[in-house]
């Protein structure tokens, strides 16, 4: 940017003052908005400042110089004090090349894959410790332009939403952690405004379990040859099989249930279990039988609730624990029903059924087909389930075991 001769007034002019009024200094120029467009642009170049002040009972501007425009008055020749003229010469930019840790290819990685992370999330996981050092990092990753940043409204709240860019995935490629060949651009990972909502919840879903891989919905139907129409939002990988994600919104339209029953019920080898988060407190699942072969079907409310239900019951390993005072429940032999529970009593040994994870499919098998009155199922469902309790009535090869949903709160069951 140059300067004109009467920009170097205008600048001198306040610095032998030590501040002037907007209006003494607009009579430097022809026109009053030339001079406020000169007076904006010497400001917007850090060469002055302007302070609001209280004048004759109204707010007016006044300028002062900064370090940057003295630095200006000795180049065009001004005579300032010797103390002036030993301020320091601005930083020169960082030449040498930025060494990327470990840990920030992490979070490319994780960027790639979930397509957007919120600063929460990121910070949280990588950052614990020191959350404001993990701010800092991520300020040079966006200057770098490894990364960029929006801010979107979630839930009430103004969230940091962060995505990778094409310079991270060249870097990823270049560090390995991506083939060259199968790399996703980064602009072909934006979520649309429909998509955004839904995903970012199935994000929010995957933090929850850290230690558990997870797959983005693209690359769990590419493992699963599904179409890409499909609704599943992406899976966890277990030792047994995946477990495929979906996340239905309130008040959903009936062919939209229609579509994800039949979309479960289709033949998949490798799925091990579905699990299915509604949101709204009545499940939009009333009275519908899945046809999965015996594969459960989790179906959980997306709050709190069901969130400890999915971590500690259905993840977890908390569930015989939550049911010792009922015996010990244990893996069953294989059976015709695919009955997967057993539970050893003093009394003997029964198989056993739950709902307690949000899954039914097993229950409505023992209703439909067990009729060995010599050995009754034991049922585990939650005491404050009226619907499931109401579905047995009649059952009378059927023995309920009733557990209070306060026990969740519990950390020792």
């Amino acid at each position: 940017m140059r300067w004109t001769h009467r920009d170097i007034q205008v600048m001198e002019s306040i610095y032998r003052s030590g501040g002037m009024w907007r209006d003494d200094l607009l009579a430097y120029y022809e026109s009053e908005s030339y001079g406020k467009r000169r007076l904006w642009q010497m400001c917007k170049e850090q060469l002055l400042e302007r302070k609001g002040v209280w004048k004759n009972g109204r707010r007016a501007s006044k300028y002062f110089i900064k370090i940057k425009g003295k630095r200006e008055l000795i180049k065009a020749g001004i005579d300032l004090p010797e103390d002036i003229r030993m301020i320091e010469e601005p930083k020169k930019k960082r030449t040498r090349k930025r060494e990327w840790t470990e840990r920030d290819i992490g979070i490319l990685l994780e960027l790639y894959r979930m397509r957007m992370v919120k600063l929460e999330q990121i910070l949280e996981r990588w950052f614990k410790e020191n959350k404001s050092h993990g701010n800092r990092r991520m300020s040079v990753m966006k200057k770098e332009w490894l990364v960029t940043s929006e801010r979107i409204r979630m839930n009430g709240r103004n969230e940091a939403i962060y995505r990778i860019t094409e310079r991270g995935v060249r870097l990823l490629v270049e560090r390995g952690a991506l083939k060259e060949g199968e790399a996703v651009r980064a602009r072909d990972l934006e979520f649309s405004p429909i998509q955004r909502d839904v995903m970012m919840e199935a994000s929010e879903l995957r933090f929850t379990l850290p230690d558990i891989p997870y797959l983005d919905s693209r690359a769990f139907k590419r493992k699963h040859e599904m179409n890409r129409s499909e609704l599943v939002l992406g899976g966890f990988e277990l030792p047994d099989g995946d477990c495929a994600l979906y996340i239905v919104r309130e008040n959903p339209k009936e062919k939209t249930i229609q579509r994800l029953v039949r979309e479960i019920g289709a033949p998949k080898s490798n799925i091990s279990r579905y699990l299915v988060f509604h949101k709204g407190d009545k499940t939009p699942f009333e009275g519908i039988r899945w046809s999965t072969g015996g594969k459960p079907v989790h179906v959980l409310p997306l709050n709190d609730e069901g969130i400890t239900i999915m971590r500690e019951l259905v993840f977890g390993s908390r569930l015989p624990e939550l049911v010792r005072e009922h015996g010990e429940l244990v893996d069953a032999p294989e059976n015709r029903w695919r009955f997967r529970h057993e539970l050893k009593t003093p009394n003997g040994e029964r198989f056993a059924v739950e709902t307690l994870t949000g899954d039914n499919v097993l229950l409505e098998r023992a209703l439909r087909e067990y009729r060995d009155t010599r050995s009754k199922i034991v049922l585990f469902a939650w005491e404050e389930d009226k619907a499931i309790l109401e579905r047995i009535k009649g059952a009378h090869w059927i023995e309920v075991a009733t557990i209070p949903r306060s026990r969740l709160q519990q950390k020792t069951f």
